[in-house]
């Protein structure tokens, strides 16, 4: 009885493996298509550095998707519409007050082919007075026409 059962697991396995191989899904694709996602989303996170260090907004929200659904969340509340979120940006962020930013402690989590969530710190230091202001924040990112944006964005 006990070969039977090992001889029944060993089908049922190698079932699964030729079913995954005749629709053209395999571990290594799968695995490869999470590093080029994870690559692509950091990717955005260090143009956004780029964008805020040269202190302009317009390019750093380019990583929002741009709609009226895309919202952002902080201590001023929440904030729905690509429009409303660089307005706050600007608002709050003259230039003369941008300072230098780095995100790092980012972790990345696959939910689905299409979303990923991603939790990281903030770091914006300023010269003048020599301070550094941290933060947390979570991102819930969608992949839409092939790019990953921003859907919501929650900072604190």
């Amino acid at each position: 009885m006990k070969h039977v059962f090992i001889i029944i697991i060993s089908a049922g396995v190698l079932s699964c493996g030729s079913q995954n191989e005749r629709s053209g899904v395999s571990e290594s694709n799968v695995q490869a298509s999470n590093v080029q996602d994870s690559t692509a989303i950091m990717q955005n996170f260090k143009k956004q550095e780029e964008c805020w260090n040269s202190q302009d907004l317009e390019c750093y929200v380019e990583a929002y998707y741009p709609s009226q659904s895309v919202q952002t969340v902080s201590r001023a509340g929440v904030t729905k519409g690509y429009d409303a979120i660089l307005k706050d940006y600007q608002k709050y962020f003259p230039k003369d007050r941008m300072g230098k930013l780095h995100f790092d402690q980012m972790e990345l989590k696959r939910l689905s082919d299409e979303y990923y969530y991603v939790v990281g710190r903030f770091n914006l230091t300023y010269q003048v007075p020599d301070t550094m202001l941290q933060g947390w924040f979570s991102v819930l990112l969608e992949k839409i026409d092939g790019s990953w944006y921003m859907i919501s964005d929650h900072s604190s």
